[in-house]
């Protein structure tokens, strides 16, 4: 039967769109490097792939690759898909219980507290978000309300936070990156066919790559992935105190490799060739 192959790129997404370019701020990696990958964590993969022959010498069944993508500067995948959302609610009920508990001494110390209530207005508005689709209409989450926040949690309040990329007090937790194709040399000779599959992984966002590969072709093809980021953009209008984010969609390209070998499959555990485990020895 086929084996699973997989190949995980992570991408700085902060330097990617300061130099608007992947490379040397994507890194790849695979599960085959015992197999004789080259490149694991930097932007040059070249995934191994054997399997043209079975150990038995007879031609092989093909190979299937998959592929993930993540960002480094992303909320981490296992959160669930309503974290966002939840945290800027939990971040709304807390401020609005600062106020309450406040609320009687601001009455009586007006001038003293005016500062403390005025930081805590300004933390329950937040930034508000949105996105903008490749079409360029801008519309708002599934969920209404979803404000900007750092890698922590923790909500973004200063604009500066956005405009002033240098000047970070906060690190901001971008959109997750999305492989929007696969094309080249190892689609147009037919090495690979590629396609893209619905699944409940929830880590690939409902989504994820996947192709076969035709191991009867021993060689080195490249391949291009496209891959869709999003740059967040501040806007205000004019004669509006309301401020707002919106996530741009920005495309960049990334060249990879695989290279088919004539060694025939591996079994991972046994180094071996595919099949039935050895049964442990025992003593009773």
């Amino acid at each position: 039967m086929a084996q699973q192959l997989a190949i995980v790129a992570m991408i700085d997404i902060d330097a990617a769109l300061k130099n608007n370019s992947l490379e040397g701020n994507i890194y790849l990696f695979d599960n085959m490097k015992l197999q004789g990958s080259e490149g694991q964590g930097t932007s040059h993969l070249t995934t191994a792939i054997h399997g043209t022959y079975d150990s038995d010498g007879l031609q092989a069944n093909e190979q299937v690759l998959n592929w993930l993508v993540f960002g480094i500067a992303s909320l981490p995948p296992t959160l669930p898909r309503s974290f966002q959302v939840d945290q800027s609610r939990k971040n709304e009920l807390r401020l609005i219980g600062e106020f309450k508990n406040n609320i009687q001494t601001l009455l009586e110390q007006p001038e003293s507290l005016r500062s403390q209530a005025n930081n805590i207005l300004k933390n329950l508005g937040g930034i508000k978000t949105k996105i903008k689709s490749k079409s360029g209409v801008i519309h708002s989450h599934l969920h209404a309300g979803v404000k900007l926040i750092d890698v922590k949690g923790q909500p973004i309040t200063e604009s500066e936070v956005i405009t002033d990329s240098d000047n970070r007090s906060q690190q901001i937790s971008y959109r997750p990156p999305i492989l929007n194709n696969i094309t080249g040399e190892a689609v147009d000779k037919k090495i690979i066919y590629q396609a893209q599959y619905g699944s409940p992984d929830l880590v690939a966002d409902g989504w994820y790559w996947s192709a076969t590969v035709s191991t009867y072709q021993p060689g080195t093809y490249s391949y291009t992935m496209h891959i869709q980021l999003y740059k967040p953009v501040h806007q205000q209008e004019e004669g509006h105190e309301e401020e707002h984010v919106i996530w741009e969609p920005v495309y960049m390209k990334h060249r990879s490799s695989i290279r088919i070998t004539t060694n025939p499959k591996k079994n991972g555990f046994t180094c071996g060739h595919e099949g039935i485990l050895p049964i442990p020895y025992t003593i009773a």
